[in-house]
């Protein structure tokens, strides 16, 4: 339901221009003659008359601003770093016209406009409207559209009223393009699956394997007997385990992975790696969940399968920006997570967060004790935001740039060595190393999971 919000008619310029030409007026007709002459009585009158007039019309207009709708289509999916092509329809369901209508529609200042026009000055004539049309490049995450900004004005331009119209469409999550996959990684990852859900693990399933000698202690039920009568000696059948990989990823979505050149961001990347590994581990039918630590708490759920794909990118999409500190812990989310996941179900837990100061490093520490405990791993993936800044540097000035950043840097690292001495496996990474050494790391762990 749409929404008004208002702010009361105001003078504009114009109008303090009349009230100082009859300010003058009277003046002067007092300093040279000392008094007013009848011309400039029906000046004066003729003067007010028109300004009560223009404030007449507005009056009528404003009458209809309650039947005003606006509504905002998207005729491209939100997806970060491409164009989206909005259309804006502002009408006027009321009897009468509304003149000099500016319609400005407030788009998050972090989007892009590309083309088109966001603003226009019109007439909204009588059960009909105005459309706009215009192409926006989005930002990653959540954001709160400031709505449809009407300024009314009269003929003359004597008065107007704003108002802000609050549509459905205005807070929109803005999905990330997930990132491919190195073609290097690719090969040698998918030649280690034999498909979705299945690997190359000696165990009770229905896909034969390979024979060995029998040794004493083995189940007879898996003697091949027809390997016996023609070896006369005994053999046993192995088969392939179907055995799939659990995993969870928690992003701390905190301010210090904000800070950067928009685009090149830590979060940013970070989250596109996140969709990146989603739809690998998906596609070769593991199981996953993923959580964000921003402002709020927002997880995917356990789960696995193309739809779960979906609920990932729409969490990812939750990102808010914003200055405020997250309400939940590091720990609590961590625990959150282990609630979701089957009993006795070994999984791999992947941090990716900054670090900042020591009571978040021994936070960590904690946190990774407890999984121990529950026989779950543990990493932390540090994203250096140095690394991700850099980008934008080139010759001597990246050179510069690092020398300024060098006590960041050494502390950034002195807390990671900090994790390893604690038995922590960290690894600190920039935006082209990102993707490919989580992927190496879920997979170098993915044997001893499962």
């Amino acid at each position: 339901m749409t929404k008004l919000e208002e702010t009361g008619v105001k003078a504009t310029s114009r109008f303090l221009g009349l009230i100082f030409i009859m300010g003058l007026l009277v003046s002067l007709e007092l300093i040279f003659h000392k008094r007013i002459s009848d011309f400039t009585i029906y000046t004066i009158a003729g003067i007010i008359g028109y300004v009560m007039a223009m404030r007449i019309i507005l009056e009528l207009s404003l009458r209809q601003a309650y039947l005003i709708r606006a509504k905002r289509v998207f005729l491209d999916p939100l997806i970060e770093n491409t164009n989206v092509k909005t259309k804006l329809i502002v009408r006027n369901d009321g009897p009468i016209p509304i003149f000099y209508v500016t319609v400005n529609d407030l788009y998050p200042e972090l989007f892009r406009k590309v083309s088109g026009h966001s603003k226009a000055t019109c007439m909204l004539i009588p059960k009909s409207g105005v459309e706009l049309n215009y192409t926006i490049r989005p930002v990653l995450g959540k954001h709160r559209y400031g709505g449809v900004e009407l300024v009314i004005r009269d003929p003359a331009g004597l008065f107007n009223y704003k108002l802000v119209l609050k549509t459905e469409q205005d807070i929109v999550r803005v999905k990330p393009k997930p990132l491919p996959i190195p073609k290097s990684i690719a090969y040698p990852i998918a030649s280690r699956s034999l498909g979705l859900g299945r690997s190359r693990i000696r165990g009770i399933g229905q896909e034969f394997m390979t024979l060995r000698e029998y040794v004493p202690g083995d189940d007879y039920r898996f003697i091949d007997w027809k390997s016996y009568a023609r070896l006369r000696k005994l053999y046993v059948k192995e088969f392939e385990k179907e055995a799939s990989l659990s995993l969870v990823v928690i992003i701390d979505a905190s301010r210090e992975m904000m800070k950067g050149i928009m685009g090149t961001t830590a979060i940013e990347y970070v989250a596109r790696a996140t969709a990146g590994i989603a739809k690998n581990v998906l596609h070769r039918g593991d199981w996953i969940s993923v959580a964000i630590r921003s402002e709020e708490y927002f997880s995917s759920g356990y789960g696995r399968g193309r739809h779960h794909l979906y609920r990932i990118l729409s969490v990812i999409s939750s990102i808010g920006w914003s200055n405020n500190k997250p309400r939940i812990s590091l720990s609590n989310v961590v625990f959150n997570e282990i609630r979701k996941i089957p009993r006795r179900t070994k999984t791999i837990f992947i941090l990716f967060t900054i670090l900042e100061n020591q009571k978040q490093a021994e936070e960590i520490i904690s946190i990774a004790n407890t999984l121990r405990q529950q026989r779950h791993i543990f990493m932390v993936i540090q994203p250096v935001p140095e690394l991700f800044e850099i980008k934008k540097f080139k010759g001597a000035e990246a050179g510069l740039y690092l020398a300024l950043m060098r006590e960041r840097i050494m502390r950034s690292k002195k807390l990671s060595e900090h994790l390893i001495r604690n038995g922590i496996r960290t690894v600190n990474v920039g935006p082209d190393d990102l993707l490919p050494m989580t992927l190496k790391l879920i997979d170098s762990l993915r044997t001893g999971v499962i």
